[in-house]
């Protein structure tokens, strides 16, 4: 399908969707009214936890960007798996950290696409690019398992993509370096831990002390939310955790379920009349 297209209806959302809503268009007159000239991806599924907080801000500082004037949080809404957390949780709780100061909200913005995700890793990733390009975006964060499931996929697959291509996926080298490819750059991002004896967050190999490293597990994290206990600051923000809990009061759990994803196929946008066209004869 090639041409121009036009949007006949475009939606619109209920709160609070309609301030995180940024179709392309939009997107790059955001960014160049900002002035941005460098501006990175960061695609999720999740409220954020401080190991997303770094991945942040230290993406925005490596490779070839020398920093990003920009970080783009494009939060994925749509159709996740069981027990993820709520879309506007996800949302808000980005939000919450520009909003706080934890990352200056003069280089951060929180929008969305819609979309459900397909835990296609390397594959998937293609798609991002292309979303996050088409919104004006000039690189893409990409950290371990990125659109994973479970240990299905090497945990670096979609890394390997877009450093040096999969050759079995008929891509031979990485995706901005074949002809007609993307523009889009990558920003390939190992692992962050809380290191006990440094007493701070480390990133992969960079202390010695991998035999204590506590890494991040968001299945921990909501575990103990699921029983009711704060994370320690050291690994989610307060403010992030009391975003979940507003929202964990409005629909009575915190995470999604069935009768939530129904309940969003109904009422994620706002109804528009439908328009009534008279037939002659």
């Amino acid at each position: 399908m090639a041409g121009k297209v036009s949007v006949v209806n475009e939606p619109a959302f209920k709160d609070p969707y309609t301030r995180f809503w940024y179709p392309p268009a939009k997107a790059r007159e955001e960014i160049q009214r900002r002035g941005w000239r460098t501006v990175i991806a960061h695609q999720t599924r999740n409220v954020p936890h401080t190991g997303h907080e770094h991945l942040m801000k230290n993406a925005a500082y490596l490779g070839d960007i020398e920093p990003a004037h920009g970080i783009l949080v494009n939060a994925i809404i749509g159709a996740k798996r069981l027990g993820d957390f709520v879309d506007e949780a996800i949302l808000e709780g980005h939000e919450a950290v520009n909003k706080y100061g934890y990352i200056s909200p003069k280089r951060h913005i929180v929008t969305m696409t819609l979309w459900d995700m397909r835990y296609g890793n390397p594959l998937e990733s293609l798609l991002h690019g292309i979303i996050r390009q088409n919104i004006g975006c000039t690189h893409h964060m990409f950290g371990r398992d990125h659109a994973a499931v479970g240990d299905y996929y090497d945990p670096y697959a979609t890394q390997i993509l877009w450093e040096k291509g999969i050759p079995s996926f008929g891509l031979s080298a990485p995706p901005y370096d074949l002809d007609k490819g993307l523009k889009i750059r990558p920003v390939n991002i190992k692992e962050f831990w809380y290191c006990p004896k440094c007493g701070e967050i480390a990133y992969s190999d960079t202390c010695a002390h991998t035999d204590v490293a506590q890494r991040f597990s968001g299945s921990f994290i909501r575990g103990l939310i699921a029983e009711g206990i704060e994370p320690p600051p050291i690994i989610f923000r307060p403010e992030v955790y009391r975003v979940i809990v507003k929202w964990w009061r409005v629909y009575g759990y915190p995470f999604v379920n069935k009768k939530y994803l129904e309940l969003k196929e109904r009422e994620l946008e706002v109804d528009v009349p439908k328009m009534e066209i008279p037939i002659k004869g």
